[in-house]
């Protein structure tokens, strides 16, 4: 007598393997479709990474496919400790945008000393830790059609997804917020008072250059204003401590100044942007018009393919952010919040030439020419021994460690 159960067994056994060599054959036929598509893509719309290796996105596409998609992922460049201005890194303090380095440590008492630090704070996040150590990041824009075309999960990625290998970036934050906001050139209506007075304007949150400039075009007689947006996250700086000094740097590559008339200059402001990590044209009208620096002139202060200085004054130290601080730009704490304006924007004179600044954002590949924030600041803590590296073959030797005192040893690897 036949085993029908074990027949109709067999009989869905060799169904089920129909079927998968069938959802097997469609995926191979599916991917090799896709692998055509993006072959003929633009070499500007391909990916600079696999999709494990992106970070985040920020989508600007507003639902149109060939709207812009921002991106951060990691490279394989390795990020050792660096000094700064002969001062050594403290690795155990980086962050995915910071660097902090010790300056001076003052003993106060036999339990107390006060540490000096110098923090740079970059705009956007250059740094990624994958638990093995510091890589680079870069940030690139692809269309938004091109994005999901590139990143959909292949039959090797779902494999390894089964098996519990990562495959794709789990969370995805916003980008950096730095760039810049223009009203001018793009509108009819175009006076002095409406393009200084108006509420929004045109939004560049992904070029590799920012401009700041209150003008006249020469050519179509419009005015133009483009204001700059630089948000930090600065809480690596702890609560309790003293703010001394700070200098905003920007690599300034073009410089123009058509009215020397005392107002052609640039300077710092405090920005009140919607959110840090991102930039529209709402936002355009969200820069103070009070100064919180030294400010620089276009006809004598800049020197271009360098880094240019601003050195915050009392006012501009005072909206430095530190951890679990409020922010006027994030609902996160500890984001600093910073902008430049030209002088006649700023003090709403009307120019009647050309006076504008470029300069490189952090979608500039690597940190060489990305806006940082240095910070001087201090804190009063227990006593630490901070040993920066041991010679092979050699010891440190500790006989005792004091209740509350702690040792660290950055490892240079």
């Amino acid at each position: 007598m036949p085993d029908h159960p074990t027949q109709i067994k067999k009989i869905f056994l060799i169904a089920s393997a129909v079927v998968v060599v069938a959802m097997i054959s469609l995926a191979v036929v599916k991917e090799r479709q896709n692998a055509k598509v993006i072959a003929g893509f633009d070499e500007s719309l391909k990916l600079k990474a696999t999709a494990d290796q992106i970070l985040s996105i920020t989508d600007y596409s507003g639902g149109d496919p060939n709207g812009v998609v921002k991106y951060t992922y990691v490279t394989d460049q390795k990020v050792p400790p660096e000094t700064y201005k002969v001062l050594k890194e403290d690795l155990s303090k980086r962050t995915a945008n910071a660097q902090i380095f010790l300056k001076s440590v003052t003993p106060i008492s036999k339990k107390l000393q006060k540490e000096e630090y110098v923090g740079k704070f970059y705009s956007g996040k250059p740094f990624y830790n994958d638990g093995k150590g510091w890589r680079q990041t870069g940030v690139a824009t692809t269309t938004k059609i091109a994005f999901l075309t590139q990143t959909r999960p292949t039959l090797l990625a779902q494999t390894k997804r089964l098996l519990g290998t990562k495959v794709f970036a789990d969370t995805f934050y916003s980008g950096a917020g730095d760039g810049y906001v223009q009203y001018g050139l793009t509108y009819d209506v175009n006076t002095w008072a409406t393009v200084h007075d108006s509420a929004t304007g045109d939004a560049y949150p992904t070029l590799t250059s920012v401009l700041v400039q209150g003008s006249k075009n020469s050519i179509s007689a419009k005015w133009v204003i483009d204001r700059a947006f630089l948000p930090f996250d600065t809480s690596a700086i702890s609560s309790d401590s003293s703010i001394a000094s700070a200098n905003l740097s920007v690599y300034v590559t073009a410089v123009s100044d058509g009215n020397n008339d005392g107002n052609d200059y640039i300077n710092v402001v405090q920005t009140t942007q919607a959110d840090s990590s991102t930039l529209v044209s709402a936002d355009y009208n969200n820069t103070g018009t009070i100064e919180g620096a030294t400010a620089v002139d276009l006809t004598t202060g800049f020197t271009i393919n360098v880094y240019n200085t601003f050195t915050l004054d009392s006012t501009g130290l005072n909206w430095i952010t530190v951890n679990n601080a409020s922010s006027v730009c994030s609902a996160t704490t500890g984001v600093t919040c910073l902008g430049l304006r030209e002088g006649h924007d700023i003090n709403n004179a009307q120019p009647s030439n050309l006076n504008m600044l470029l300069f490189s954002t952090s979608e500039e590949a690597g940190t060489s020419q990305d806006p940082y924030l240095t910070i001087t600041y201090s804190s009063i803590q227990n006593p630490s021994l901070i040993v920066n590296s041991v010679s092979s073959g050699s010891a440190v030797k500790v006989n005792s460690v004091s209740s509350g005192n702690t040792i660290r040893v950055n490892s240079n690897q």
